[in-house]
């Protein structure tokens, strides 16, 4: 359900009536000191909707006590543990976050995050999109970003999320995505998802216009796999390092999951199809290699070896695969039961630090 918010801090960026929530005496501490490593994380929750009725979102009726998913302030609740143990664990600097229903559920979240695990995140980020099902992208993050945009490629579908922080004086740029899933007629998935690809790159082209050695992370579920050619040849976001490294005209960024071991790339599991995806990922600009100190280089370097996928025994089932939080139907038997698990994706993160 959407309510009204009180905060201590409020930033509205000019473009979006998107609300930019921080407490300012943490933004600031983040500030002091020689600047550290930084943490992004990137997950995509499944579903994390309160449990009341929202009149104006029907996308939520199902995560009801009447709805087909049975939900309940206690799951609702449950769900909200099981994430932030997660989310401790990962420890995020910054987090990117999908399937998010409205602010409530971002500080419901933060807060289970500050009083069972005491890791605060002072700042959300997040905006009530147009999405269809009711879902939006958001960022929780313990540094305050210095600008905020918001990208609608395709009206009724998720926004695109652009986020300019300063930490230290050192500039980087977060964008995040939610991108069409497979699900309805395949071609018209196909043509959302076309669209939204379009728009990340022109604003890709924006940013490194104004500076081509910017530090630019680009995460999000993409709902194709890494190599898929929207990423690649749209977005272009590619596992070639010397051709990224060559060719800087062309503003090619570096997909961190080519990296990974085949084995280890999955982050979600179809388990009709018995077929793993790796939809969630992280990609780095030119910039932010290493090897790029000797051309171009931007302020904050990739940490090399430091991208996984996260998947803790305590996350997947015996096969390896993602417990979800929701009902799960027997493929043979039909019988329905409540898996209170976590989420259908696992997730992602990396190390960025400053370039010494």
């Amino acid at each position: 359900m959407k309510r009204p918010v009180a905060c201590a801090c409020a930033l509205r960026c000019a473009a979006a009536a998107a609300l930019l929530v921080c407490f300012a005496a943490a933004a600031a501490g983040a500030e002091n000191g020689p600047a550290p490593a930084l943490t992004v994380v990137q997950w995509n929750v499944e579903n994390l909707f309160d449990a009341e009725d929202d009149a104006d979102n029907e996308g939520d009726d199902e995560f009801t006590a009447g709805g087909w998913q049975c939900w309940t302030e206690g799951r609702y609740a449950l769900k909200l543990a099981h994430l932030a143990e997660v989310l401790d664990r990962l420890g995020g600097d910054i987090v990117c976050l999908e399937e998010i229903e409205n602010r409530r559920v971002l500080e419901d979240l933060a807060a289970a995050l500050r009083e069972r695990h005491g890791r605060d995140y002072p700042c959300i980020v997040h905006r009530e999109g147009t999405d269809q099902r009711g879902i939006d992208v958001a960022v929780l993050s313990r540094l305050r970003p210095r600008a905020t945009r918001w990208l609608t490629p395709v009206p009724g579908q998720r926004d695109v999320l652009v986020a300019e922080f300063a930490a230290h004086g050192r500039p980087f740029t977060l964008i995040v995505n939610h991108w069409k899933s497979g699900w309805g007629p395949k071609a018209e998935a196909a043509r959302i998802r076309a669209a939204e690809a379009r728009a990340v790159r022109a604003e890709l082209d924006r940013v490194l216009a104004a500076d081509p050695s910017a530090a630019v992370l680009l995460a999000g579920d993409f709902n194709v796999d890494f190599d898929d050619a929207l990423v690649a040849d749209v977005v272009r976001s590619v596992g070639d390092r010397k051709r990224v490294l060559a060719e800087p005209e062309t503003g090619w960024l570096y997909n961190l999951h080519a990296g990974l071991d085949e084995k280890a790339r999955g982050t979600i599991y179809y388990r009709r199809d018995g077929a793993w995806n790796s939809f969630d990922t992280i990609s780095v600009s030119r910039g932010m290699l290493p090897e790029a100190a000797a051309v171009a280089a931007a302020a904050w370097a990739l940490r090399e070896g430091s991208y996984e996928v996260f998947r803790p025994e305590s996350i997947v089932d015996g096969a390896g695969r993602p417990l979800p939080f929701r009902m799960l139907a027997d493929a043979q038997t039909k019988r329905r039961t409540y898996c209170t698990g976590y989420s259908d994706h696992l997730p992602v993160r990396v190390v960025i630090e400053p370039r010494r």
